[in-house]
C-alpha cells in the first residue's frame, strides 16, 4: 500500500544497480593494476662532460751535428767538410791557380763504393803538373773504423779523426788565403761516355779533345791544332772491362771530365775522371794535367 508521500522503497532497485557498481569498481581496479604493471618511462641521463686530454708536447727533432769544419767566408777559396760519412764537400773556387801560373791547387773527390763515405784529397801541383804537396782530408777506411754505432756517443777515435780533419782543412785554407790565388774559368762538366770515342769540350775559344785510350790531348782553335800533349805520366790505361774480379767489379775507365783555364797565366788544367767498373764498385778521384795554352 502506497503512502501519500510516494511509492515505498523497493529493495529490488538496489539489487539491480549493484552489478553495475561492481563492474565499475572492478574496471577501476584493473586500470590501476595495468598502470602499476606498465614500465616506467625511460629516463634520459644527464650529459657527461669529459675534458679532453691535452695533446702531447711536440717531439723535438734530433739536433743536427755541427759541420766538421766551419763555413767559408763569402768569396773565399777553400774547402769545407760537413760530414765525413757523406760523399760531398764544399770546394769553393777550386781548382785555383797562382796569378803567375807557377802552382795550381786541385781537389780529388773519389767514389767510396756502396758506403758513400767522404774520400777527399787536395793537391798542390807546379806549373807543369808535377805534385808539390798532398793533403789527404778524408779517408773512408779511417771513417769506417772510427764511426760510432747508431745513437752512440762519439768515441775518442771519432773525435780524434774529426780533429785531424779540421787541422788538415785549416792547413789547406790557410795556404789559399795567402798569395795571389785565383779561381779558374771552367768548362761544362762531362759525363762518363758509353764508348771509347774521344771526347771534346770547348773553353774560351779553345777545343780540348782527349783520346783517353791513347792518352793524347789535342788543343785546337777553330780547325788549327795549337797543341798536343801525351798524358802517359798522368794516368794509366786500365785493362778492358770484363776481367774476372772476385768482387764483380771491372777496371775503371778514364774519361775527360772538365777543363779549367786561365788566359792571364796561359795555363789549362785538364781533369780526367774515372768511370766505375760496375754497380757499387766505387771509382778513383780525378787526376789533373797542367798544360800551356797557346794564344
Amino acid at each position: 500500500m502506497d503512502s501519500e508521500m510516494g511509492p515505498r522503497y523497493q529493495p529490488a532497485m538496489r539489487t539491480r544497480w549493484l552489478p553495475v557498481l561492481v563492474a565499475l569498481s572492478c574496471s577501476a581496479m584493473a586500470c590501476k593494476k595495468k598502470a602499476a604493471d606498465a614500465p616506467p618511462p625511460p629516463v634520459t641521463p644527464p650529459p657527461v662532460v669529459v675534458d679532453a686530454a691535452p695533446p702531447p708536447p711536440p717531439v723535438d727533432a734530433p739536433a743536427e751535428a755541427p759541420p766538421v769544419t766551419p763555413p767559408l767566408a763569402a768569396g773565399a777559396i777553400g774547402v769545407q767538410v760537413t760530414d765525413l760519412t757523406l760523399p760531398t764537400a764544399t770546394l769553393a773556387g777550386l781548382p785555383a791557380i797562382k796569378r803567375d801560373g807557377s802552382q795550381v791547387v786541385v781537389a780529388s773527390l773519389a767514389e767510396d763504393s756502396g758506403r758513400g763515405y767522404l774520400d777527399l784529397t787536395v793537391q798542390v801541383l807546379d806549373g807543369a803538373g808535377a805534385l808539390v804537396k798532398q793533403f789527404p782530408l778524408a779517408d773512408p777506411e779511417a771513417t769506417a773504423a772510427a764511426e760510432p754505432a747508431d745513437a752512440a756517443a762519439p768515441s775518442a777515435a771519432w773525435t780524434s779523426l774529426e780533429d785531424q780533419t779540421r787541422a788538415k782543412v785549416k792547413e789547406v785554407n790557410d795556404l789559399l788565403a795567402t798569395g795571389d790565388w785565383e779561381p779558374l774559368a771552367a768548362s761544362p762538366t762531362l759525363a762518363a761516355p758509353d764508348d771509347d770515342a774521344p771526347q771534346s769540350v770547348e773553353l774560351a775559344g779553345v777545343t780540348y779533345q782527349l783520346d783517353a785510350l791513347k792518352q793524347k790531348l789535342t788543343l785546337r782553335r777553330g780547325t788549327k791544332v795549337v797543341g798536343t800533349h801525351a798524358l802517359t805520366k798522368v794516368y794509366k790505361v786500365p785493362a778492358k772491362a770484363g776481367s774476372d774480379n772476385p768482387d764483380g767489379c771491372g777496371p775503371e775507365q778514364p774519361y775527360l771530365s772538365a777543363v779549367y783555364a786561365s788566359e792571364a797565366a796561359g795555363k789549362a788544367v785538364i781533369a780526367i775522371g774515372f768511370a766505375p767498373g760496375g754497380h757499387n764498385c766505387g771509382a778513383s778521384g780525378a787526376v789533373y794535367a797542367v798544360v800551356p795554352v797557346a794564344k
